[in-house]
């Protein structure tokens, strides 16, 4: 589900209901069960496309996006704490290895 949610915000805030189907490469009625628990859950509203009434439209909400605010925090702290359990001479080792890559053009 949450998948879904970053997939609606990070492509404008609003997409077809086919776009998700085929973006999470499942069928049409598991992703009309996560749209509408989400709905129901208030990240999400959907409405038919006003030009192709065939199309669901999906789009986020701000509790979507403070939802997403909420995750990122919580991942960047989970990589930061995991950051810190290593020794300092890996996390040179690794640094180092990162700037190769780039200036190699790797």
């Amino acid at each position: 589900q949450a998948r879904v949610i970053e997939y609606v915000y990070w492509n404008g805030g609003m997409v077809t209901q086919k776009e998700i189907e085929v973006f999470l490469d499942v069928a049409h009625p598991t992703v009309v069960g996560i749209v509408n628990r989400l709905e129901k859950k208030g990240y999400l509203n959907c409405h038919l496309d006003e030009n192709n009434k065939r199309n669901k439209m999906v789009c986020s909400t701000c509790e979507a996006e403070k939802l997403l605010n909420k995750m990122y925090e919580g991942r960047r702290k989970s990589c930061l704490k995991n950051y810190m359990k290593i020794s300092d001479k890996e996390r040179r080792r690794t640094y180092d290895q990162k700037i190769i890559k780039k200036f190699a053009g790797i």
